[in-house]
């Protein structure tokens, strides 16, 4: 069936909404917010910060940023999950294209207007931030950067595709687009879920180098080897169980 690729439910002003999920940041998240809301670029944007049930200090820090139309502030009583945040930001966001961008300082907000410019450039509604090897990435654990890897490879051969960064947390998308995705992930493998319905969907990202500077579980990683099994399972199940979904010229066709 053929679907009017509409803005769904409300208009949408040109522009971003850059996402921040946040969990137990209180060290952090001020610093990535301060940034971001002095960040210089030729287009609108809003901040939309979901605290998702923190129990440290996250929740006073964020209280004490001021409101103001540039920045909004969803608490959620208890913890969900990145993904579960995430979903929640991309349902309330007011701009035509949508940023996720995480709280735990690991990339770098200088980085946006690069990933911006292929948007503003009308080459891709879909931009990826890319961890590619070099003095501007630095990842402290042999084995995520392993499991980066190999995860990304296996994602490439079962969708015929070349992409370098299958989990990079840095994805710029129209919110037309996100929205139309059947999203379902609360946790990390909501990144994996978005990566792969893009690929079953033939929508390549169009990526570019970005810096990146890993914590370690001391420092707050919160990522663990069951979330990369997690994503194996997300990554073979669209693959060979989803529909796929076609996207052209303002329309969009549901096919198996």
């Amino acid at each position: 069936m053929t679907l009017i690729f509409s803005e769904t439910l409300r208009d949408l002003r040109t522009g971003l909404s850059i996402i921040v999920p946040v969990y137990n940041e209180e060290k952090y998240v001020k610093s990535v917010i301060h940034q971001l809301r002095d960040l210089d670029v030729d287009f609108d944007y809003e901040i939309i910060v979901i605290n998702d049930g923190s129990t440290d200090g996250s929740s006073q820090v964020l209280k004490s940023i001021t409101l103001d139309k540039h920045y909004y502030l969803i608490q959620n009583p208890r913890n969900i999950g990145k993904g579960n945040a995430v979903r929640l930001g991309i349902e309330q966001a007011n701009f035509s294209h949508i940023l996720i961008f995480d709280s735990d300082n690991e990339y770098f907000v200088a980085d946006i207007p690069k990933l911006a410019q292929p948007i503003m450039d009308n080459i891709s509604d879909v931009v990826f931030g890319v961890r590619v090897q070099s003095e501007n990435v630095i990842s402290h654990s042999y084995f995520h950067s392993l499991a980066r890897f190999v995860m990304t490879t296996y994602a490439n051969i079962l969708f015929g595709t070349k992409i370098k960064d299958i989990h990079t947390g840095l994805k710029l998308v129209s919110t037309s687009i996100l929205r139309s995705l059947t999203l379902k992930e609360n946790g990390f493998g909501l990144d994996t879920e978005i990566t792969c319905l893009l690929l079953k969907s033939g929508l390549i990202p169009h990526e570019i180098a970005i810096g990146y500077v890993g914590r370690t579980r001391k420092q707050g990683k919160k990522i663990r080897f069951k979330d990369a099994l997690v994503c194996l399972r997300i990554v073979s199940q669209i693959r060979f169980f989803h529909s796929k979904i076609e996207y052209r010229l303002g329309e969009m066709v549901y096919s198996n």
